[in-house]
C-alpha cells in the first residue's frame, strides 16, 4: 500500500499536547532489551557529540563514512524509539527519555511551567 492510498483515521482535530503529564511523570518502565539498546544509543550518540566538538576538519571520503554512519545512527534510533512510543500509545512529539540506572521511562514537557526549586 501506498502512502498516499492508505486511509485517514483521524475524525476530528487532535492536540497531542492536551493530554501530557507533568514533567518528569513516570509512563512505562524499559525492558532488559530496550535498557541495553538505550544505553548503546546514548553512548553512540554521546561519540557524535564529541566528535563534533573537536573541532576537526573533514575530507570528502571520510565526509561521506561520517554521514552514512550518522544515518545509520539516526535510523536505528528513530526504530528503537518508534517502537517505544507505540508501545506506550504515546504520540510522538511527546519527549520520552529512559532512566538507564532505573529502567523507567518518563515525560519531558517543555510546557510545564511549573518551577523546581
Amino acid at each position: 500500500m501506498r502512502f498516499d492510498e492508505q486511509p485517514v483515521t483521524v475524525d476530528e482535530n487532535v492536540n497531542v499536547f492536551a493530554a501530557i503529564p507533568e514533567d518528569g511523570t513516570v509512563i512505562g518502565t524499559a525492558t532488559q532489551e530496550e535498557l541495553q539498546m538505550a544505553q548503546e544509543l546514548e553512548c553512540r550518540h554521546l561519540a557524535h557529540m564529541r566528535l563534533m566538538d573537536s573541532n576537526i576538519q573533514i575530507q570528502g571520503a571520510s565526509y561521506k563514512e561520517l554521514l552514512q554512519e550518522y544515518l545509520e545512527f539516526e535510523t536505528k534510533s528513530a526504530e528503537f524509539w518508534k517502537a517505544i512510543y507505540k508501545r506506550l500509545d504515546v504520540p510522538w512529539e511527546w519527549i520520552l527519555r529512559i532512566d538507564l540506572a532505573h529502567g523507567y521511562i518518563y515525560v519531558i514537557n517543555p510546557f510545564d511551567d511549573e518551577v523546581i526549586d
